[in-house]
């Protein structure tokens, strides 16, 4: 009986327990399956609601996540009449680059209209070519670059020899009227000449040139000449070419708030679509190696303007067009983050959690969307499936005999960008095949991860890859760079000295304080103000003793001045604090330093011929300062400041002519009036600077004529307006325009007629009579 019971107590209790399990399952069946219930909200109207229903099937690592997910992820092709996947010919590639070069053009004539001189006309310009009258000259110059006439390039050339500037600035601006390419080597090098003129010339030429080759050139100018930054920007807007926009594009996105206004207006004045009609109407274009090529051109560019058009066409049903559109959307903004993209994203996030080998193929396709939050959402999806599979798909894309197929894979390779994905791109980046290593270095730089440093590092030695490696390591913030970056400081290239120096600034690289110091003492003058920069971001107050060294360059000065304040970085030697006080005009401290200040005033006078700085070394009794100022009353370059240092140094203006040096220097009119009349010996003294074939005191003897008046000086000074440089030319003419003398305003002003200047007339105070 006890046994019957224990039997029954056991049975009972079996039922119970299924019948719980069978409650359950009722119960889980009657609320419905969770991953059914997330599948069925992706249909939701509601972003917030699919956005969360998205997240918990990524979560769940449910198989049957995948397809409705995909079908989130998955673009709509929209079918287009007419396309196919017909191979192209060669004109399929000369049609688009003929495109890209009617880029900008549409308004514009492509050459000047030609009218060919005859014989006689071409031996009267060659003449006046040779002629020493300016006038003639430039009347020839512009005669020849708006003939048209090709002969007269190989003239204007031959007549660059041996010119002042301003002529060789009239003759580059004919050459680029001229439009014919083979002035380009002339013209692109007079754009890093000496003299600012003759740059501005260039850059203009260069502009009208319309040579593609220009357009590096002209960006350079742009970005790193002060002087050319705003002819540079329309100079690309008049090239007319792909490369042009393109330049001006990149130009947007520079630091400086001036290159990128500059720029923008270039852009504009382009037209409503910056003159890219010609490219976006290839999009339409039958031969889908066309619509690709016209893709890609626009991707390069990178003009946002395109993206409207980019967008239309997206729907491409051939895939290598849609891939290259996909990469144009990305490089000019055309994908925006929409809360339909923004599912996407999400999409594609889910499926890298849940690593089914069935999202592969559709996350791959992602990549190439062109949206770049899709496409990095992709890239790590893929990366973090851990899948054998998923690299091997690439290295048989890498080995593909199609190039496009192997540089889609490169690409995507780098918006995975795992260590795996790396190794790949850089055994990719030793490929003979340069545009196949150039694609994989591209994609190494965009990782930005420090696995990609060693394969970058190698690439920097070829030359074909340099560029693009360098921007890599340019770009990776990783104290491996350091050394490489260091190194760089030394490179041939100014550019490249100029972002070494700036990328080591970024990282606040300790080790570099040393080098960027020996780039200031060296007076590399393209990389100083950068070098200084970087001394600032690092912080090391040790730089203050050779900043200070920099305080009265005429370039960094103020730059390295302010730092210098910043750090509120006190003097510590007599040398260091001389700097400081010759920096802040205190002349006086100076002197009061004493005798180890000397050289570096002596210095200064020799520089500058500064008063202030004759007073100081006249205060410290430096006689060394004697020579320097009498050259300076000798040369008739002295003030009234210099009279006084050099007579309380104990000179004497023991002769004749010192004592009317000395008065003209001290502005002392009423005795140099009473010599004018009791000595004919000043009429020689001045007309000793007139006759001299010299233009030194030139200026310092007219300020005199003028102000004393001497009627009878007038024509022999008037004639000295050809005597000198252009520039001295120009500076003696504006002396003649302020002299209230008819004689000598009408001389300059007949001069500023013939050198092509135009006289601004302005009222002058005082009294008004002339003489």
């Amino acid at each position: 009986m006890r046994q019957r019971v224990e039997f029954n107590i056991w049975g009972w209790l079996g039922i119970v327990v299924f019948s719980l399990t069978v409650l359950s399952i009722g119960n889980l069946r009657a609320f419905g399956d969770p991953v059914e219930d997330w599948i069925a909200k992706l249909n939701s109207e509601t972003p917030d609601i699919r956005e969360e229903a998205i997240g918990k099937l990524g979560d769940s690592k449910d198989p049957r996540a995948v397809a409705p997910l995909i079908e989130i992820l998955e673009p709509k092709k929209a079918a287009m009449p007419g396309s196919g996947n017909t191979a192209a010919a060669d004109p399929a590639t000369a049609k688009v680059q003929q495109a890209k070069q009617r880029v900008g053009r549409m308004d514009r004539a492509e050459t000047t209209p030609a009218r060919p001189l005859d014989a006689a006309t071409m031996r009267q310009y060659t003449a006046a070519l040779r002629s020493n009258n300016p006038a003639e000259r430039k009347t020839a110059v512009e005669q020849l670059g708006q003939s048209g006439d090709k002969r007269a390039v190989k003239l204007l050339l031959s007549a660059m020899q041996g010119r002042d500037f301003f002529a060789r600035a009239e003759i580059l601006e004919a050459l680029g009227t001229l439009g014919d390419p083979q002035a380009f080597p002339v013209i692109s090098a007079s754009v890093k000449a000496q003299e600012v003129p003759v740059r501005k010339a260039a850059v203009r030429a260069l502009g009208e040139l319309g040579d593609p080759r220009g357009a590096e050139l002209l960006y350079q100018a742009q970005t790193t000449d002060p002087f050319l930054r705003s002819e540079a920007a329309e100079a690309l807007g008049r090239l007319g070419t792909a490369d042009g926009v393109k330049y001006l594009n990149l130009a947007t996105k520079h630091k400086d708030f001036f290159i990128q206004k500059d720029a923008q207006t270039a852009l504009d004045g382009l037209g409503f679509q910056h003159g890219l009609e010609p490219l976006i109407e290839l999009l339409q274009d039958p031969d889908p190696k066309v619509r690709t090529l016209a893709a890609q051109a626009l991707g390069e560019i990178g003009d946002p303007v395109a993206a409207e058009a980019l967008k239309n066409a997206s729907g491409d049903p051939d895939a290598k067009v849609a891939a290259a559109i996909g990469q144009a959307m990305g490089a000019t903004g055309a994908a925006t983050g929409t809360p339909e993209q923004r599912v996407k994203v999400l999409a594609a996030e889910a499926l890298g959690k849940v690593g089914d080998g069935r999202a592969v193929e559709p996350l791959i396709r992602a990549m190439r969307t062109g949206d770049p939050a899709l496409q990095n959402a992709a890239g790590a999806a893929l990366g973090s499936m851990k899948s054998p599979a998923v690299m091997r798909r690439f290295q048989m894309d890498l080995v593909s005999k199609d190039g496009e197929v192997c540089k889609q894979a490169i690409s995507d390779l780098g918006c995975i960008g795992t260590d795996e994905a790396i190794k790949l791109l850089g055994q990719a980046s030793g490929r003979t095949e340069v545009s196949v290593a150039r694609e994989a270095v591209v994609a190494l730089s965009k990782t930005g991860k420090p696995a990609a440093i060693p394969y970058l590092s190698k690439a920097i030695s070829n030359a074909f890859l340099r560029q693009e490696a360098l921007e890599g390591i340019f770009a990776i913030d990783h104290p491996d760079t350091s050394p490489i970056l260091i190194q760089l400081l030394s490179s041939k290239s100014f550019v490249e000295r100029q972002k070494a120096a700036q990328a080591l600034g970024r990282r606040k690289e300790s080790k570099a304080v040393e080098p960027l110091l020996a780039i200031l003492k060296s007076n590399d003058t393209p990389v100083m103000k950068d070098a200084i920069s970087a001394l600032e971001e690092i912080g090391d107050k040790k730089a203050g003793s050779a900043l200070i060294e920099l305080a009265n360059d005429p370039f960094v000065g103020e730059q390295a001045l302010t730092l210098i304040r910043k750090w509120n970085w006190q003097p510590q030697t007599v040398r260091e604090k001389c700097l400081w006080f010759m920096a802040n005009k205190q002349w006086a401290e100076c002197a009061k330093l004493g005798p180890e200040a000397s050289d570096l005033l002596l210095e200064e006078l020799q520089r500058s011929n500064s008063g202030d700085v004759a007073e100081a070394l006249a205060t410290m009794k430096d006689a060394r300062a004697v020579p320097i100022l009498e050259a300076a009353i000798t040369e008739w370059r002295a003030g009234v400041k210099h009279v006084k240092a050099l007579e309380a140094l104990g000179w004497k203006a023991d002769t004749f002519e010192k004592q009317v040096l000395r008065a003209a220097a001290a502005g002392d009119t009423a005795t140099l009036k009473k010599f004018w009349k009791q000595d004919g010996r000043m009429r020689q003294i001045i007309e000793k600077v007139l006759n001299s074939t010299e233009t030194t005191g030139l200026s310092g003897v007219a300020n005199l004529i003028i102000s004393m008046r001497l009627s009878e000086m007038v024509p022999s000074l008037a004639g000295k307006l050809s005597a000198g440089t252009e520039s001295q030319q120009w500076s003696l003419a504006n002396q003649f325009l302020s002299s209230r003398n008819e004689t000598l305003y009408n001389a300059a002003k007949s001069w500023a007629d013939s050198h092509g200047y135009r006289v601004i007339e302005f009222r002058i105070p005082g009294p008004s009579d002339r003489w």
